[in-house]
């Protein structure tokens, strides 16, 4: 199966649990075109190395064009040198016993923290450690890039709200959403050098503090769970901390799939942060670059494993599929630089005790939306 993430085609093949789980995440924006930049293949084991010309650094194996890495779940091998760039996946072989223990004391972490949906401690470990930083290397390949921001789209224009976590992304989107806007981010959307924001088709994280900030969107969320989870949402919300409490849950599920768009292009930019000692809004006119700037180091936070996986690659094997972290860094700010040149870039300092509604009409009441 292909899926377009933004301007590149990624194949998912393989007929294990987890590539089918991982497929079904992905269906929002699967496609019939053929063509494919990137292909992750979920296979039994990976296939061994018979010769030893190939270095060793901490949990990776490297050689040309190729490298290998084994982490907690999974082991992969990165093939530059074909066409499609594919990607090997294997569950990682574990001792039986210590597999065992793992797995109960994990899998109850999980069954609190996130609800009942199995295998959906190797799917989150999947993505984030083994699928985004290759996607975006890829993207960064074809000049685009992922983002950490929400972002909200209405007659093809589309408004990015880049923030750290926390500060409000989920729950301003939310407000958008409820008066006419349709979601195309929760937490990560592709950006490309045209100015185009594409929809990233991860589920949304919904976090049980979400509920002081956007009542309603809890609601829808645990309208569309099952009567364990909701039982387990209302159990776990009295003995967890509300950032420890979260849903991984499909945007269409949430809001429609008549309110979920797939691209648009990028009018205004609204870079939020959260400040601790002041009890007022304010507000700066910002250059596309400043913007840039800030959201790149960002997105280097967000996606696990990036610039380790620059740091390791190019102290042994340099190529170009894999900058180094200075390159890897200036290419994302251009790239963002270029997406916003048309733009209305703005950076907000929210007061600590502001609600999602005192953001949006602060936004509204400026006119900057």
């Amino acid at each position: 199966m292909n899926f377009a993430i933004g301007n590149i085609n990624v194949a998912v093949l393989g007929e294990s649990t987890i590539a089918e789980e991982f497929q079904k995440i992905l269906e929002l924006v699967e496609t019939k075109d053929s063509h494919v930049d990137l292909a992750f293949e979920f296979v039994e084991q990976l296939p061994e190395w018979s010769d030893g010309t190939y270095f060793s650094l901490d949990n990776y194996n490297i050689r040309e064009n190729q490298f290998r890495v084994t982490e907690k779940l999974f082991c992969y091998e990165l093939r530059l040198s074909e066409d499609p760039v594919r990607v090997l996946v294997a569950t990682k072989k574990t001792d039986i016993y210590r597999n065992i223990l793992a797995t109960i004391r994990k899998s109850w972490k999980y069954f609190s923290a996130h609800g009942s949906r199995a295998h959906l401690r190797y799917l989150r470990r999947l993505v984030f450690y083994v699928y985004l930083p290759l996607v975006e290397l890829a993207l960064l390949k074809r000049r685009s890039s992922l983002a950490h921001c929400s972002a909200i789209e209405k007659g093809g224009h589309v408004v990015l709200f880049p923030a750290w976590g926390g500060v409000g992304k989920t729950s301003i989107m939310s407000r958008y959403i409820e008066n006419g806007w349709k979601f195309l981010s929760d937490d990560l959307c592709v950006i490309s050098d045209n100015s185009t924001a594409s929809i990233h088709p991860l589920p949304m994280h919904i976090y049980k503090y979400h509920e002081k900030q956007s009542k309603e969107l809890v609601e829808k969320m645990l309208l569309q769970s099952d009567t364990l989870d909701r039982l387990l949402w209302q159990v776990m919300s009295r003995v967890k901390k509300p950032h420890k409490l979260v849903r991984w849950i499909k945007p269409d599920k949430v809001f429609g799939r008549d309110k979920v768009s797939d691209k648009g292009e990028i009018t205004t930019v609204i870079h939020m942060h959260r400040h601790m000692q002041s009890d007022m809004f304010k507000l700066k006119k910002a250059e596309p670059d400043e913007v840039a700037k800030l959201m790149a180091s960002t997105i280097l936070d967000e996606i696990n494993n990036l610039v380790n996986i620059s740091l390791v690659i190019n102290s042994c094997q340099p190529n170009d599929f894999i900058p180094d972290v200075r390159h890897l860094h200036k290419r994302i700010i251009d790239i963002y630089s270029s997406a916003f040149v048309r733009a209305k870039c703005y950076i907000i300092d929210i007061p600590q005790r502001a609600m999602a509604e005192d953001v949006y009409s602060y936004i509204q009441d400026n006119r900057l939306v």
